[in-house]
């Protein structure tokens, strides 16, 4: 093994040990703060969160949070991360009420995913006006691509893949398998069996 071959694995072993420490971290503080967490949680970065957690995320085995992760949960609101979810780079995930990603799915970076929009009533500010909100659904072995924005009351199928830079809204309809792309979403495929 060469000079470079031996630097090379280290820093790839020093890389993963640190990701494998901030994840046991990151457990340690989502379960002091009551929220259950699996096994095998892995951590590039601490994620910010905008309010300390209070038993309303729940994190399965073996889940990934990236560089910049964000995560918005409100109070009364809850946050599930199934088993083996990977959140890239730059996600951001706001929880006004419900957001639900299954197993297995793969969140690529900038991608934000949000249950509620704010009021926008003439007369009065925006900023002085409550939300409007409705649970997000992500099923099991969904992959949703870069800068993609999933809304208020997305429900997004079972395997589903979503290209990037792509809208999905309440109202885009997902089959299990579909693959997807478009502002909003159209299907474009299926995934190959």
């Amino acid at each position: 093994m060469g000079f470079v071959a031996f630097f090379s694995k280290a820093e790839l072993w020093l890389r993963e040990s640190t990701t494998l420490l901030r994840g046991a971290l990151l457990r340690r503080y989502l379960r002091l703060h009551g929220c259950p967490v699996g096994k095998g949680l892995k951590c590039k970065r601490w994620p910010l969160f905008h309010r300390p957690p209070h038993g309303n995320i729940e994190v399965g085995d073996g889940v990934c949070f990236g560089y910049g992760v964000s995560l918005w949960v409100a109070d009364n609101a809850r946050l599930f991360l199934g088993d083996y979810v990977h959140l890239t780079h730059n996600v951001v995930i706001s929880a006004h009420e419900s957001v639900l990603v299954g197993a297995h799915t793969q969140v690529a970076e900038n991608v934000s995913i949000r249950d509620s929009d704010h009021e926008a009533r003439a007369g009065c500010l925006i900023s002085q006006q409550g939300f409007v909100s409705a649970p997000v659904a992500i099923g099991e072995d969904v992959w949703i691509g870069a800068s993609t924005t999933v809304l208020k009351g997305a429900q997004i199928a079972q395997g589903a893949v979503i290209g990037a830079n792509s809208i999905v809204l309440a109202k885009s309809n997902t089959e299990p398998f579909g693959i997807y792309a478009g502002s909003p979403i159209r299907q474009v495929g299926r995934r190959p069996r």
